[in-house]
């Protein structure tokens, strides 16, 4: 009888290590420098991602009306109102919009923003954790399913960040 993986990261915590379970094979080995650097790296992304879900939920001021205006000072809006910072994928930022946004939350507003343009991938953001880097925010879930089309923002499978998340990381960091 094996062990549950609970009592194994419960034990191998105790004893500063990690496990590898392959099959029937088990073997515990002690954290590595590399390991370490990793789970901290880690925490602090969980950590950037939890406070970035919790901002998307937050309500944009009242009063936030936008009549034929360009799809980047919309963003440039929303950026400075939520702490987030958004921009709009090359060209796109150029496209005349016209929405009320006011009292959305901040993810409400993204999605207007994205149905309106007719293009999910549209908007990238920031992501914090990264140097430069910016990730195409996908509010429906990544591969995109739910959304406006996605035909002209398309994505390889090398650049998908994170499902969960909804981001697609861009390692150029444009």
């Amino acid at each position: 009888m094996q062990p549950s993986p609970e009592y194994l990261a419960s034990f191998v915590s105790q004893i500063d290590g990690k496990y590898i379970q392959n099959g029937n094979r088990l073997s515990i080995e002690p954290l590595t420098i590399f390991d370490r650097l990793q789970a901290r790296y880690l925490e602090k992304v969980n950590k950037d991602m939890a406070e970035r879900a919790r901002i998307l939920q937050t309500r944009l001021p009242e009063g936030m009306r936008f009549t034929d205006v360009p799809l980047s000072n919309v963003l440039e809006e929303i950026s400075q109102a939520s702490g987030l910072e958004f921009k709009s994928w090359e060209e796109e930022g150029d496209r005349k919009v016209t929405l009320d946004l006011s009292g959305m939350t901040v993810e409400e507003a993204i999605k207007a923003v994205l149905t309106e343009v007719d293009g999910e991938g549209a908007v990238w953001i920031k992501l914090s954790y990264g140097t430069n880097n910016y990730g195409q925010y996908w509010p429906w879930g990544y591969p995109p399913t739910g959304g406006p089309s996605y035909a002209r923002h398309s994505v390889d499978a090398a650049t998908i960040g994170s499902r969960r998340h909804g981001w697609a990381l861009d390692s150029a960091g444009i």
